[in-house]
């Protein structure tokens, strides 16, 4: 995925890891109900934005808890507030199957590793 100028987010390439709801993508895919995005972050099968409105929301495969923050095995296409509140940064993990936010100082990490 990314963001585009304006704070609109574009995926494409595999179906499942983006939320999208068929394979294969005929053109990029907008998730549905993601307000502006000041910052992206790509998982190894899951996304999460830092939206204008402070909240972190994730989409895509869920298997790792990375989406949803439990070990659900799910695809996401609508973006789910992430479970860790009002974040000012997100990063990924090393393996790819987590993302992490810092909140005043602290860290939180769900998925895979978490």
């Amino acid at each position: 995925c990314v963001r585009m100028l304006g704070g609109s987010v574009r995926c494409w390439g595999n179906a499942s890891a983006i939320g999208a709801p068929s394979e294969p993508l005929a053109a990029p895919f907008t998730p549905g109900g993601l307000p502006a995005v000041t910052a992206l972050v790509a998982g190894a099968r899951h996304n999460c934005a830092l939206s204008t409105d402070g909240m972190a929301r994730c989409w895509g495969n869920s298997n790792t808890g990375a989406v949803s923050g439990t070990s659900t095995n799910e695809t996401r296409p609508t973006p789910l507030l992430a479970p860790v509140g009002g974040p000012e940064a997100l990063y990924g993990g090393s393996s790819g199957g987590e993302t992490c936010a810092r909140s005043g100082g602290a860290h939180a990490a769900y998925g895979v590793s978490a």
